[in-house]
């Protein structure tokens, strides 16, 4: 390129700002959507009014074998599966069906 009002744009500095400036924008980017994502509160009153009952979080053991399976299909991929699962809690009151879990 040469000089341009007294400014050399061949040296190491010139050709190496552009790089920077994509690692500055990607680093930005990450760290508004990590803060995003962090931000968001879990927002659900179900639970909340769960927990202020006295409900307690604990381990659930699946004790039958998973029924009515259903694929979440996208263009021909699976995105992900559900299934009615029937589980225990240890000192639970007995069996619990789970739909879409």
């Amino acid at each position: 390129m040469g000089d341009v009002l007294g400014i050399d744009f061949d040296s190491r500095g010139w050709i190496r700002a552009p790089t920077c400036a994509v690692w500055l924008l990607v680093g930005f980017a990450s760290a508004a959507l990590f803060v995003g994502l962090l931000g968001t509160g879990g927002g659900d009153d179900r639970v909340d009014a769960l927990r202020d009952a006295g409900a307690r979080v604990s381990a659930a053991t699946v004790v039958e074998r998973p029924g009515a399976v259903r694929e979440d299909l996208s263009e021909d991929v699976v995105r992900g599966r559900t299934a009615r699962l029937v589980v225990a809690v240890p000192g639970g009151p007995g069996r619990l069906a789970v739909k879409g879990a």
